[in-house]
This record gives C-alpha cells, structure tokens and sequence, in this order.
C-alpha cells in the first residue's frame, strides 16, 4: 500500500510540473470563466451544501480555480465563510479581484496533497472536478478526508463504472487511464467504489451517490457526498 501511494505522488509531482504552466496561462484561466460548467451535478453540490449549510460554516473549496464554484456559492450562502484553496497563485489573484470585496471569502493558495490546515479545519470541504487531474488520488482524498470536520462533497467528471482500481495498476496500466497527455492537461478515469472505500478507510461514511448526464462530453458526472460517522 505504501509502495502504490508512493507511485500516485510521484506520477502527481510529474503531473504538476508539466501541467504548471498549463493552469497559469490566461488562455487557460479565460476558459475556466465560461459558464459551460454549469450542469445538474454542479446544481446538485450545491443543493447538497444547502443540506449541511447554518450561518457561519466554514467551508473549504480544495481547486477553486477562477472561482465558478464560488459566485454560486457566496451568492446563495451569505451566511458561510469560504476559503478556496488552489495551487494556482495565477488563478487565486483572479478570485481576489472578482470576489475581494466578500469580508468572509478568502483564497489561499495550497496543494491538494499536502494542505496546511490542522485536522478537522472546516465543517464542509468540496472539491469539484479536481481529481481528474490528480493522480495521487489516494494522497489527495486523505487530506480532503483530514481536514473535514462533518461533511465532505465531492464532483467528479470522468467515472469508470467498471474500471480496475487505481490503486493496483502497474505504472504502464495506470498511463493508460489517462485520457490526453497533448495538452500537459491529464484526465485519468475514476472508479467512484475505489474512492467509496478510501473515504471510508479516513473515517468518513458515504451518504449519497448520484450520477447525472453530462450531455454535451457524451458522459456522466458523478457526485459523491460522506459525512463522519459521529454526524449520521
């Protein structure tokens, strides 16, 4: 288990310094601020913090990006004090000068495999299409899992119902999960039992599992949501 969570942080640090300058261009930053993101999973995350929200939550955005997440969220929860978290300073500046002036929203720039918040940190954590582009997914998921205090909500775009799990491929079985390495932008299939069982092995118990028609990439999006075991 060791051996595997070492390759999916190893292949991650690679991913991350191609895909550097990928997640900093403005050509890049200008495509994430179109409103295509707009779909029933997306409605439904927020339907689910919606669930879980009272005046003053703290939640976490783990790759807020340009923000999508967070107009909607700050518009509909006036109450929540958010902090998006991405590795992208580039990105979090372009929150800054849309989002500045929400005395309760503040970015940090953070890496998702290693995030500097105490255990516990934040009542709700989201993460919206990000693990797409990780593949120490096993890495990432404890830290979302570590740093969650009751609910966790998770998006994911690219699911494998049938897939072999990540975890035990070999590194020549796992570059082939990824969709298309043109661009430096990795996307790798996720099967949503592997990440089912991982939360569960960090203490947090899945609640709701919905998947919803993504008619326009001809695929589904699934959307995942635990809770700890104390709050069921």
């Amino acid at each position: 288990m060791i051996a595997r969570h070492t390759l999916g942080w190893f292949l991650s640090v690679v991913t991350r310094r191609r895909g550097k300058k990928i997640w900093d261009s403005a050509k890049t930053i200008k495509h994430f601020e179109k409103d295509w993101y707009e779909n029933p999973a997306r409605l439904r995350v927020y339907d689910l913090i919606a669930s879980a929200y009272k005046p003053g939550v703290t939640l976490a955005d783990a790759g807020c990006g340009v923000g999508f997440d967070t107009e909607r969220i700050l518009d509909r929860f006036c109450g929540i004090y958010y902090t998006g978290i991405d590795a992208s300073q580039k990105m979090l500046d372009r929150c800054g000068e849309k989002f500045g002036y929400h005395s309760n929203a503040k970015f940090e720039k953070g890496d998702i495999l290693d995030l500097n918040y105490d255990d516990r940190s934040f009542d709700i954590v989201i993460s919206c299409n990000v693990m797409v582009h990780i593949t120490g997914f096993a890495t990432a998921l404890r830290e979302l899992c570590r740093i969650c205090d009751h609910h966790l909500i998770l998006q994911f775009n690219y699911i494998d119902e049938n897939g072999d799990y990540l975890q035990g491929l070999s590194p020549e079985e796992f570059d082939m999960r990824f969709l298309d390495k043109r661009s430096n932008m990795y996307f790798v299939y996720y099967n949503p039992q592997e990440i089912i069982d991982l939360c569960s092995s960090f203490g947090l118990k899945k609640v709701y599992k919905g998947n919803f028609p993504l008619d326009k990439y001809k695929r589904e999006a699934t959307v995942l949501y635990f809770t700890r075991g104390e709050d069921l």
